[in-house]
């Protein structure tokens, strides 16, 4: 058995290269992102390729006499990222012409589509050019030479800009069209690219005290400009956002913020009060505040009428409570509440003095707990950008950020088709 049908039968023969024979390496000797060249050291039928069959076939034609090629009279490869173009011998003996076969097709004069495709790959999996070689070694396929990636990406990256912005005009009209005002109602969170607890303040990232309120007021700005205006904004009762904000456009509170800030405060008196501890009470105390805001979305003054009933009934007085919602008036001798300890109402006049403070401030802001609205779509597209462009990693150097942003919007907007429009609109650039 000779040395080229010995890699042949090797499942994983990347890491072999050939002196008088072959000689096994491991694949740290290769390495990630190095340029592979083939030739008579790295033989064309080493490792596995990506090949566009259509082309391949329509190719296969010698270039002087037109005779059927045969894969099996490949000379030399060159390897272009993810393509490459293979030397074919003619098979006719009277020819003996070596052709020029690429394994790949080429849109407007640029390069290989393959390797855009694969850098599109790269940004959609929110990986950078060293986790996409490591995949493709692990593939048994040549690495891709790291600054091939990057020099794809920059060509990439104002088209996909280009079209996440066109995108978003597009949804802002559709948005104003479906809209039953000629003012936008929107919501707003942001979203960062370190977590941090907002004491930290260089030039790289900066503090949310004073990031997230120029993002709001600029967004707007940039929004009214457009010719849109933004009537309503929900958000989280954030006060230094609150208050830059333009005094005519009408705050309203955020439902998981609401949420969220309830049961922080809760587990805040829980610290000095043992009876808030026990693992049923808290949520308890902040279901019977979201049942009760989640009910009169519509009505202000019974909501705040109902609000004023919580804290009584969970220590015990029900004369002003709903039989809607509480079970006393039905029974009182057999009355027990299923989620406070052993049943029981809660105890303790600085407990119940504190609950009252923190259930007055909810009935004040009555008005801003009117029909809701909801961030989670904003926590969904953070996430979404988190996917490509993660935490762990910086990409905030060069462009790419911004096309994995603008990459993110696509996806937000057009779905998991956003890849097709991209190749679609790179075609027409």
């Amino acid at each position: 058995m000779n040395s080229k049908e010995t890699l042949r039968d090797e499942d994983h023969d990347y890491g072999a290269v050939f002196v008088e024979g072959p000689i096994s390496i491991n694949a740290t000797d290769l390495e990630v992102g190095e340029n592979v060249e083939l030739g008579s050291s790295k033989p064309w039928f080493h490792g596995r390729r990506v090949v566009e069959l259509d082309v391949l076939a329509r190719s296969m034609n010698c270039e002087k006499c037109g005779s059927w090629l045969r894969l099996s009279d490949i000379k030399d490869e060159v390897i272009y990222g993810m393509a490459s173009f293979l030397y074919i011998s003619c098979p006719s003996s009277a020819c003996q012409h070596i052709s020029l076969v690429p394994t790949g097709k080429k849109s407007n004069g640029k390069g290989f589509d393959i390797n855009y495709k694969v850098c599109l790959a790269m940004i959609n999996a929110g990986m950078g050019p060293s986790h996409l070689n490591n995949f493709l070694t692990g593939c048994n396929i040549p690495p891709v030479d790291a600054s091939t990636l990057r020099k794809k990406q920059k060509e990439l990256a104002p088209v996909i800009i280009e079209a996440a912005e066109a995108s978003c005009k597009e949804a802002q009209r559709e948005e104003l069209e479906c809209s039953e005002c000629s003012e936008l109602e929107g919501s707003f969170d942001a979203g960062w690219q370190k977590r941090g607890s907002g004491w930290s303040y260089n030039s790289h990232t900066g503090s949310s005290k004073g990031m997230e309120p120029d993002m709001a007021c600029s967004m707007i700005q940039r929004l009214a400009e457009d010719g849109y205006t933004v009537g309503t904004l929900h958000a989280d009762n954030d006060a230094t956002t609150q208050s830059r904000l333009p005094r005519s456009i009408i705050k309203k509170d955020d439902k998981t913020h609401v949420k969220k800030n309830l049961s922080k405060r809760l587990y805040g008196l829980s610290k000095n009060y043992k009876q808030l501890k026990s693992a049923k009470v808290i949520p308890y105390i902040v279901r019977c505040f979201m049942y009760t805001i989640s009910k009169h979305q519509n009505s202000k003054q019974s909501m705040k009428t109902e609000l004023a009933t919580i804290v009584p009934h969970i220590f015990g007085h029900h004369e002003q409570c709903s039989p809607t919602w509480c079970t006393y008036v039905k029974d009182p001798t057999k009355f027990r509440f299923k989620h406070l300890p052993n049943g029981k109402a809660l105890s303790g006049d600085k407990l119940r003095e504190e609950l009252d403070k923190l259930a007055q401030n909810y009935i004040e802001r009555a008005d801003r707990l009117l029909n809701l609205g909801s961030t989670q779509s904003n926590e969904s597209f953070n996430n979404s950008v988190a996917s490509f462009a993660p935490k762990n990693r910086f990409y905030g150097g060069t462009k790419s950020l911004k096309a994995r942003v603008s990459s993110a919007v696509m996806q937000k907007n057009e779905g998991y088709g956003w890849l097709s429009k991209i190749c679609t609109f790179f075609s027409t650039f």
